[in-house]
């Protein structure tokens, strides 16, 4: 089990040496990719529990996605400062390894995971306040220089002033938008479960229709070696 970790671990090392791009937490590759890899390659060998082992691979697949950006999108104007976001994309991959190589059992694995997600929310949460409170104000969005606009994954360098609805929170989009998430991955979840006691099924029947013809074959054939013999 040690062998498959020491390949994730060299991985997360060399990529903390490297210059991150500031874009949001999940179009940062480097960020990505480690997950994706851990999840393709190390994630089978380090979850027992089927269950578990989807739940983890599915939570996974969002931050490798758009999880940070549909918060930063619909709970704030979607904006943040550069060096704030290359602050928080830091941490994140500072405690990515104590993550992926955590040694509790598979539903603390699971927890520990969703932790990690909630600890980049809550960096994000004053740093995404602040510069929505900066590109909402005539006054100081004039002076802006950059923002890293997170619903497009790139910094931008001009029109930094918003108005109107981009600049409240849409309460029932984004509860619209959890409930959602949250109802696809249940389907997902249930997709994945019936799929899989299908495969389950058809194996079983097969090998029961297997055991079944060769039993038969064998029987005749001792009939027939009976019959023989007694003639």
């Amino acid at each position: 089990m040690t062998f498959f970790k020491i390949p994730i671990i060299f991985l997360i090392i060399f990529l903390n040496c490297i210059i991150l791009v500031q874009t949001c937490v999940d179009c940062t590759s480097k960020f990505r990719k480690a997950i994706e890899r851990f999840r393709k390659y190390d994630l089978p060998w380090r979850i027992n529990d089927a269950e578990i082992g989807l739940r983890c691979s599915l939570l996974m697949m969002r931050m490798e996605s758009t999880y940070f950006q549909q918060y930063a999108v619909n709970q704030y104007s979607g904006f943040i400062d550069p060096q704030d976001l290359a602050v928080i994309v830091q941490k994140a991959m500072d405690k990515l390894p104590d993550v992926l190589n955590f040694n509790g059992s598979d539903s603390e694995f699971l927890d520990n995971l969703a932790n990690f997600g909630k600890e980049i929310i809550l960096e994000m949460k004053p740093a995404l306040k602040k510069a929505q409170d900066l590109v909402c104000s005539p006054s100081e969005c004039e002076n802006l220089k950059e923002m890293v606009d997170c619903g497009q994954c790139k910094i931008v360098f001009k029109s930094l002033c918003l108005v109107g609805d981009a600049c409240a929170v849409n309460r029932e989009k984004r509860v619209l938008m959890e409930t959602t998430d949250i109802e696809e991955t249940g389907k997902k979840l249930k997709l994945i479960a019936l799929v899989t006691a299908t495969v389950i099924g058809i194996i079983f029947l097969v090998l029961l229709i297997t055991i079944a013809v060769v039993y038969s074959l064998y029987t005749k054939k001792e009939r027939e070696t009976y019959t023989v013999e007694d003639v």
